[in-house]
């Protein structure tokens, strides 16, 4: 059986690596029962050189187009405005600051010859180490029990009209409306996929915060709790972690600063009623180099 699929990379001010992770993966090896049909790059009011570094691949390749918004709206509204034309029976959908390991996305795709598999998620890997690598751990330590709790790279079954325009996780909101469809999900731990983690201590509270927001956006809009929110599994992780004594000080931290920001993401979210659909980029992350 071909089963035929579609790339789609949701961009906002991403010249520094559009260009790399598309050349990634143009260059990834496919399994002769799955066609590639086109990679889409959804540009949403980008003020630097995306939309031109794009088109000028397209140039080269024809089964590269570029969706452009004039108005950043979030990324949910990028994947959205996809899902209108998407004919294909598998969506990938790829941040655009990360770069897929070599044959990443076939290991993603033949998990779809299952047919009780409506959703898998890759594995990504912060290519700086230190804090980012330890909290990338605890989520591969949850990712096994309670798939998907990543959302850097993922594939889907093209069953989904739309998606929530004000959530701010929707790898999460996909993967909750999968599963309501009666869908598995599925993590992939083979199938890696580098990013790189906030490098600046406010930049990495921001980020956990905005993720939180979103979970907890899903959670009262969406009647489904995300893996993460859970304390039990969450502690569970860090204490499989906590064995390694080189990590004892730097895991204390993060528990501790994990308490401070859900408690701060809990104000924000059900007293001041804030949401994050459309977040503030961390620039340290964009730059693998």
């Amino acid at each position: 059986m071909m089963l035929k699929f579609s790339i789609i990379i949701p961009a906002y001010n991403e010249e520094k690596n559009v260009g790399r992770l598309l050349n990634y993966l143009l260059k990834q090896k496919i399994s002769e029962n799955f066609d590639l049909e086109d990679i889409t790059v959804v540009a949403s009011g980008c003020t630097d050189k995306t939309e031109e570094v794009v088109s000028n691949i397209i140039k080269r390749n024809k089964r590269i187009k570029l969706l452009t918004q004039d108005i950043r709206k979030g990324k949910a509204s990028a994947i959205n405005l996809f899902l209108k034309n998407v004919k294909s029976d598998i969506i990938i959908m790829e941040s655009a600051d990360t770069l897929p390991e070599k044959n990443a996305i076939d290991k993603l795709l033949k998990q779809f010859i299952d047919e009780r598999i409506g959703m898998v998620t890759a594995r990504p890997i912060p290519v700086n180490s230190g804090t980012n690598s330890i909290i990338y751990d605890i989520r591969h330590e949850i990712s096994f029990k309670y798939p998907p709790i990543v959302g850097e790279l993922v594939a889907f079954r093209n069953i989904i009209e739309k998606i929530p325009e004000k959530t701010g996780a929707d790898e999460q909101s996909i993967s909750a409306m999968i599963q309501q469809k009666g869908y598995k999900v599925k993590y992939v731990p083979a199938a890696v996929v580098y990013n790189k983690g906030p490098e600046r201590i406010f930049e990495l509270i921001k980020q956990r915060k905005r993720i939180f927001i979103a979970h907890l956006w899903i959670k009262e809009n969406q009647n489904y709790i995300v893996p993460s929110l859970k304390l039990s599994l969450l502690f569970q992780a860090i204490l499989k972690e906590i064995k390694d004594q080189n990590k004892i000080k730097t895991l204390m931290f993060l528990i501790f600063l994990e308490v401070f920001i859900r408690i701060s993401a809990m104000i924000d979210f059900y007293l001041r009623k804030k949401d994050v659909y459309a977040w503030e980029i961390a620039k340290t992350t964009k730059r693998f180099d």
